[in-house]
């Protein structure tokens, strides 16, 4: 199969997840953080409605305190309802085979996202060296295709002067410039492509250096993930002038870390802290978006138990510990609720109580953590000491 065929194989295959999620994590810098194997979602037409789950109520009745009752519940992954996906590139000179690729298979990319999400916007933006142009938006967040393609299509590479560019004022834009377009509600993605880290902390831009702790704060804060498409897994090494890896200064800008090393796994810790994944292609592999594809294929929700009143009558734990959920799949986990010594200090809860437990998915939307699942758990009459 050759590879325009094999790409869009990929793409017809490529259903979203439903949102934000657990990584997991990465055995090496240059690993695809990735989460459980799940299977593919339906065709659209076979979905059914997106509706938070109430799962079969737990009754505690003449019990204990510590007694513990576990229930078996099954959640389905839907695909967001919204979603945004923002590509931004390094356009410096070595990064030429990798634009072209985007630039000849964006259609792939494109319808893919469409058949799994039909409400998807795209926007273009890249970056250089700081001394350069540390973010240019080429393409606000659009659902024009054409729009898309233009911008990509303009794009050059060339310059870059150091081997570090500009990739954490980039990134900081992208999360804080209005122009951008980000819309409520939406899954919010920023696919990155490159092939070094970025000075750090960074060239003064608007008279702030950034650091990966001030990006990682920005991107929380506007609710992305960042899915980092590493060359050579070039977004994760370290840089240090001492063992003549590179320099960390240049021209007239010279960034606050001049001549000091770089930490590895600047992309990982973006990655890992906004919930997205990173992945590694070998340069002139041409497979920069056969690779994003899958990994936001990849992305899980992870979920989460929640209590609603009652606090501190009832203590709540998954099996596994974590769940994670996958767009296409079901998942199943054992819910385990103990009653807590708590319960028998009120002569209200020691009779009776009532209360709701929420399953959340954490990260689900740019709005905030959605309710995927309830109950109801209550008691009667527990034997208190």
């Amino acid at each position: 199969m050759d590879r325009t065929r094999s790409v869009v194989a990929v793409a017809t295959a490529a259903v979203v997840l439903l949102l934000s999620i657990s990584s997991g994590s990465a055995e090496s810098a240059g690993d695809f953080l990735r989460g459980p194997d799940f299977s593919f979602a339906p065709p659209a037409g076979d979905r059914p409605k997106r509706s938070a789950k109430r799962f079969k109520a737990i009754m505690f009745r003449d019990v204990p305190p510590g007694t513990e009752t576990c229930s078996t519940d099954t959640l389905f992954g839907y695909p967001p309802d919204r979603e945004d996906v923002m590509l931004m590139s390094d356009t410096t000179g070595s990064m030429g085979e990798a634009l072209e690729t985007v630039q000849t298979q964006l259609s792939d990319l494109i319808s893919a996202r469409r058949k799994v999400a039909g409400d998807t916007r795209f926007g273009v933006a890249s970056y250089r060296d700081e001394k350069e142009y540390s973010f240019q938006l080429h393409q606000p967040l659009t659902d024009e295709d054409a729009a898309v393609q233009r911008a990509i299509d303009r794009l050059s590479h060339g310059g870059g002067g150091d081997a570090p560019e500009a990739n954490l004022p980039a990134l900081h834009a992208v999360a804080t410039d209005k122009r951008v377009g980000w819309s409520p509600g939406s899954r919010r993605l920023v696919i990155w492509f490159g092939d070094v880290p970025g000075h750090e902390p960074s060239c003064a831009v608007r008279g702030v250096r950034h650091t990966r702790q001030s990006v990682l704060a920005a991107l929380r804060a506007a609710r992305i993930s960042v899915i980092a498409i590493g060359v050579n897994n070039g977004l994760n090494k370290g840089m240090d002038i001492r063992k003549g890896r590179g320099t960390n200064s240049f021209g007239t800008c010279v960034p606050a870390s001049a001549n000091k090393p770089i930490s590895p796994n600047q992309a990982l810790f973006l990655v890992k802290g906004t919930s997205g994944l990173s992945m590694t292609v070998k340069k002139g592999a041409k497979e920069e978006v056969s690779k994003a594809l899958k990994a936001i294929d990849d992305l899980t929700v992870r979920l989460t138990p929640v209590t609603v009143d009652c606090r501190g009558i009832f203590s709540v734990r998954y099996v596994p510990a974590a769940p994670l959920l996958k767009v296409g799949d079901e998942t199943t986990f054992q819910t385990c609720v103990t009653v807590n010594a708590q319960a028998c200090k009120d002569p209200k809860t020691r009779r009776f109580f009532k209360c709701d437990l929420q399953a959340m998915g954490v990260g689900v939307d740019s709005d905030g953590d959605q309710v995927l699942g309830s109950r109801l758990v209550s008691s009667r009459y527990l034997r208190c000491p």
